[in-house]
């Protein structure tokens, strides 16, 4: 151990003191040498929200609603009091209601069912009540967080330091403001509970934006049992109970300015201060810290094409690399948990998920599903594979591949990531064991891994589509897009005449072509337009739907591109 000499007292501050000894008592092994608060800027704006109170639908009104969407030609009142056995005055009074509330539309041809009945059935709720509430959103860069709150948010009193000026970081980049209906379920907006029928429709700024600040906690750590002086060294950074690793990374850039400053603590420059060091010094761990020799990058400069971490280096790094994505994260874990898939890590997927990335998560280590010792808990697979893309497309695919002890990450084709470490059943923040991966940016390695784990997932979508059940298909299906599969899929479609699945399969060629692959799609959407388009009756509401989803794909497709869809849909596509 290379001794320092301490100049500043304390080195842990008042205020985080009870932190510190949290952390210590989590963690044996790990050391707090030094704590310090400071404060960054967070964007404060107040808005008006406007949200509806919507009412559900009762069983007669679905049923109606649902029997002129799926039924042809349209039936009469009469003739659906006969089916249900009811006085046909039930039915009549009902379609008055829907027709009143536009939810089905009358016309020469009958009754039919509207855009906005359609949307209406498939909630199974109606608005029925308006108002308006005033909500402070507060725009939080550092940890990526949108959040709104009833009262304003009061920054701290103290004449904290900033973080900005220690870490020379630029914390007040926000992004501008942009809170459309489909973020909705991302910010937490106590005003829009969907699940309990009440939906916002409006948010309108009402004042310029203004600076708050928040309090950050900034910790020195030590491991004790770390073999490497090294790499016994840490930072740890939370805001709010919540760690936040890229500053951890910026005080490992200017490492050793940042632990005079921080804890006031230098390191002796020669062997023999070292030796003449008292030997009490041994026994005092908050005073001795290793020398720090690695090579760290500086901001700016290009990751290198190989680079590995360790320790608690993993996790942050994990992390960063996963909110660095544009458009695919496939992550092998033999074992998955709610430990450390816990809250926290599924608002960074939805999070993700919303900005059009989409995640292949394979799992599990036995050859038999059934047998897996440790399986996914059930709860957890639910929440991921209720994540959805804005189109409404999964955007989490979560399978068993089983059979393989391998912890892989690959983002974006660009970057894989491989070792020791189980990425979803071991977060290694504290006291981490001894681990190391390695990050690779070698096109050729890359593009092999990705090669091999396409395959498995390719396989475990011919077994889903396989059991034929609708859940497993729409897996399967998903599987396919995302991978590039859009021709292997049309032939299934095709060949069994699922066509009930043709606008999930154009949710995924628009995701594709939001990602910039608009060539790749073309002629598999060639062949559907002059394919099995044309098998579904003119009449048929899922034509309409069809024509809908190619309505909207086309708003995104490349103007050259254009005629392939209209020549063979009735849609018009206008420039913007």
């Amino acid at each position: 151990m290379t001794p320092l000499q301490s100049n500043l007292q304390p080195l842990i501050a008042p205020a985080l003191q009870d932190e510190a000894k949290e952390i210590e008592k989590r963690s044996p092994g790990i050391t707090v040498l030094g704590a310090r608060e400071f404060r960054y800027p967070v964007q404060q704006l107040q808005c008006r929200v406007a949200y509806e109170i919507h009412s559900k639908l009762n069983l007669l009104q679905r049923f109606v609603l649902r029997a002129y969407e799926e039924l042809g030609p349209p039936p009469s009142p009469e003739e659906l009091a006969a089916a249900l056995g009811l006085d046909p005055i039930f039915i009549i009074t009902t379609l008055n209601d829907l027709l009143t509330w536009q939810l089905l539309s009358k016309h020469t041809g009958g009754i039919t069912l509207t855009e906005e009945g359609r949307k209406t059935l498939l909630l199974e709720t109606r608005a029925q009540e308006s108002h308006e509430a005033i909500r402070y959103m507060l725009q939080d860069a550092l940890l990526d967080t949108l959040t709104f709150e009833p009262h304003p948010f009061v920054s701290p009193e103290e004449p904290l330091e900033n973080l900005e000026t220690f870490v020379q970081q630029n914390l007040q980049q926000f992004t501008e403001w942009n809170v459309s209906p489909e973020l909705l379920e991302e910010v937490s907006l106590d005003l829009h509970r969907p699940e309990e029928g009440q939906v916002v429709t409006e948010i309108e700024p009402l004042s310029p934006p203004h600076l708050c600040w928040k309090r950050i906690g900034i910790f020195v750590l030590r491991d004790e049992h770390s073999n490497d002086p090294t790499e016994a060294l840490s930072f740890l950074a939370r805001s709010e109970g919540v760690s936040i690793p890229i500053v951890a990374t910026w005080l490992l850039e200017r490492k050793a300015q940042a632990l005079k400053e921080l804890c006031g603590l230098e390191e002796q420059p020669t062997v023999a201060e070292e030796a003449s060091s008292p030997p009490e010094a041994e026994e005092m761990p908050r005073r001795n810290l290793p020398r720090f020799q690695k090579k760290v990058r500086t901001p700016g400069q290009e990751l290198p094409p190989v680079q590995h971490w360790r320790g608690a280096e993993i996790r942050p790094a994990f992390l960063q690399a996963l909110r660095q994505a544009r458009e695919e994260i496939i992550i092998y874990s033999p074992w998955i948990n709610e430990h450390v898939v816990d809250d926290e890590f599924l608002t960074l997927i939805e999070r993700l998920v919303k900005k059009g990335v989409h995640f292949l998560i394979g799992y599990g280590i036995g050859r038999e599903e059934q047998k897996e010792s440790r399986p996914i808990p059930p709860g957890l697979q639910q929440r991921l594979r209720a994540i959805t893309t804005l189109k409404g497309a999964p955007g989490v695919i979560v399978e068993w591949l089983g059979n393989s002890h391998a912890k892989e990450v690959i983002i974006d084709r660009k970057l894989h990531i491989s070792g020791s470490h189980n990425w979803l059943s071991y977060r290694g923040d504290f006291a981490p064991r001894d681990e190391i991966v390695y990050r690779v940016a070698v096109p050729t390695e890359v593009e092999r891994a990705h090669a091999h784990i396409r395959q498995r997932f390719l396989e475990r979508a011919q077994y889903l589509w396989s059991r034929k059940d609708d859940t497993s298909r729409t897996i399967a299906l998903s599987l396919l897009g995302y991978l590039g599969y859009e021709q292997m899929s049309l032939d299934l479609l095709e060949r069994e005449r699922c066509h009930q699945y043709i606008p999930l399969w154009i949710t995924l060629v628009h995701h594709a072509v939001l990602k910039g692959h608009d060539t790749r799609i073309i002629e598999p959407l060639k062949r559907l337009l002059t394919g099995c388009y044309h098998a579904i009756a003119p009449d048929d509401p899922l034509k309409a739907e069809i024509n809908e989803k190619l309505q909207q794909l086309g708003s995104n497709m490349k103007r050259k591109y254009w005629p392939l869809l209209t020549e063979h849909a009735p849609i018009e596509l206008t420039d913007a």
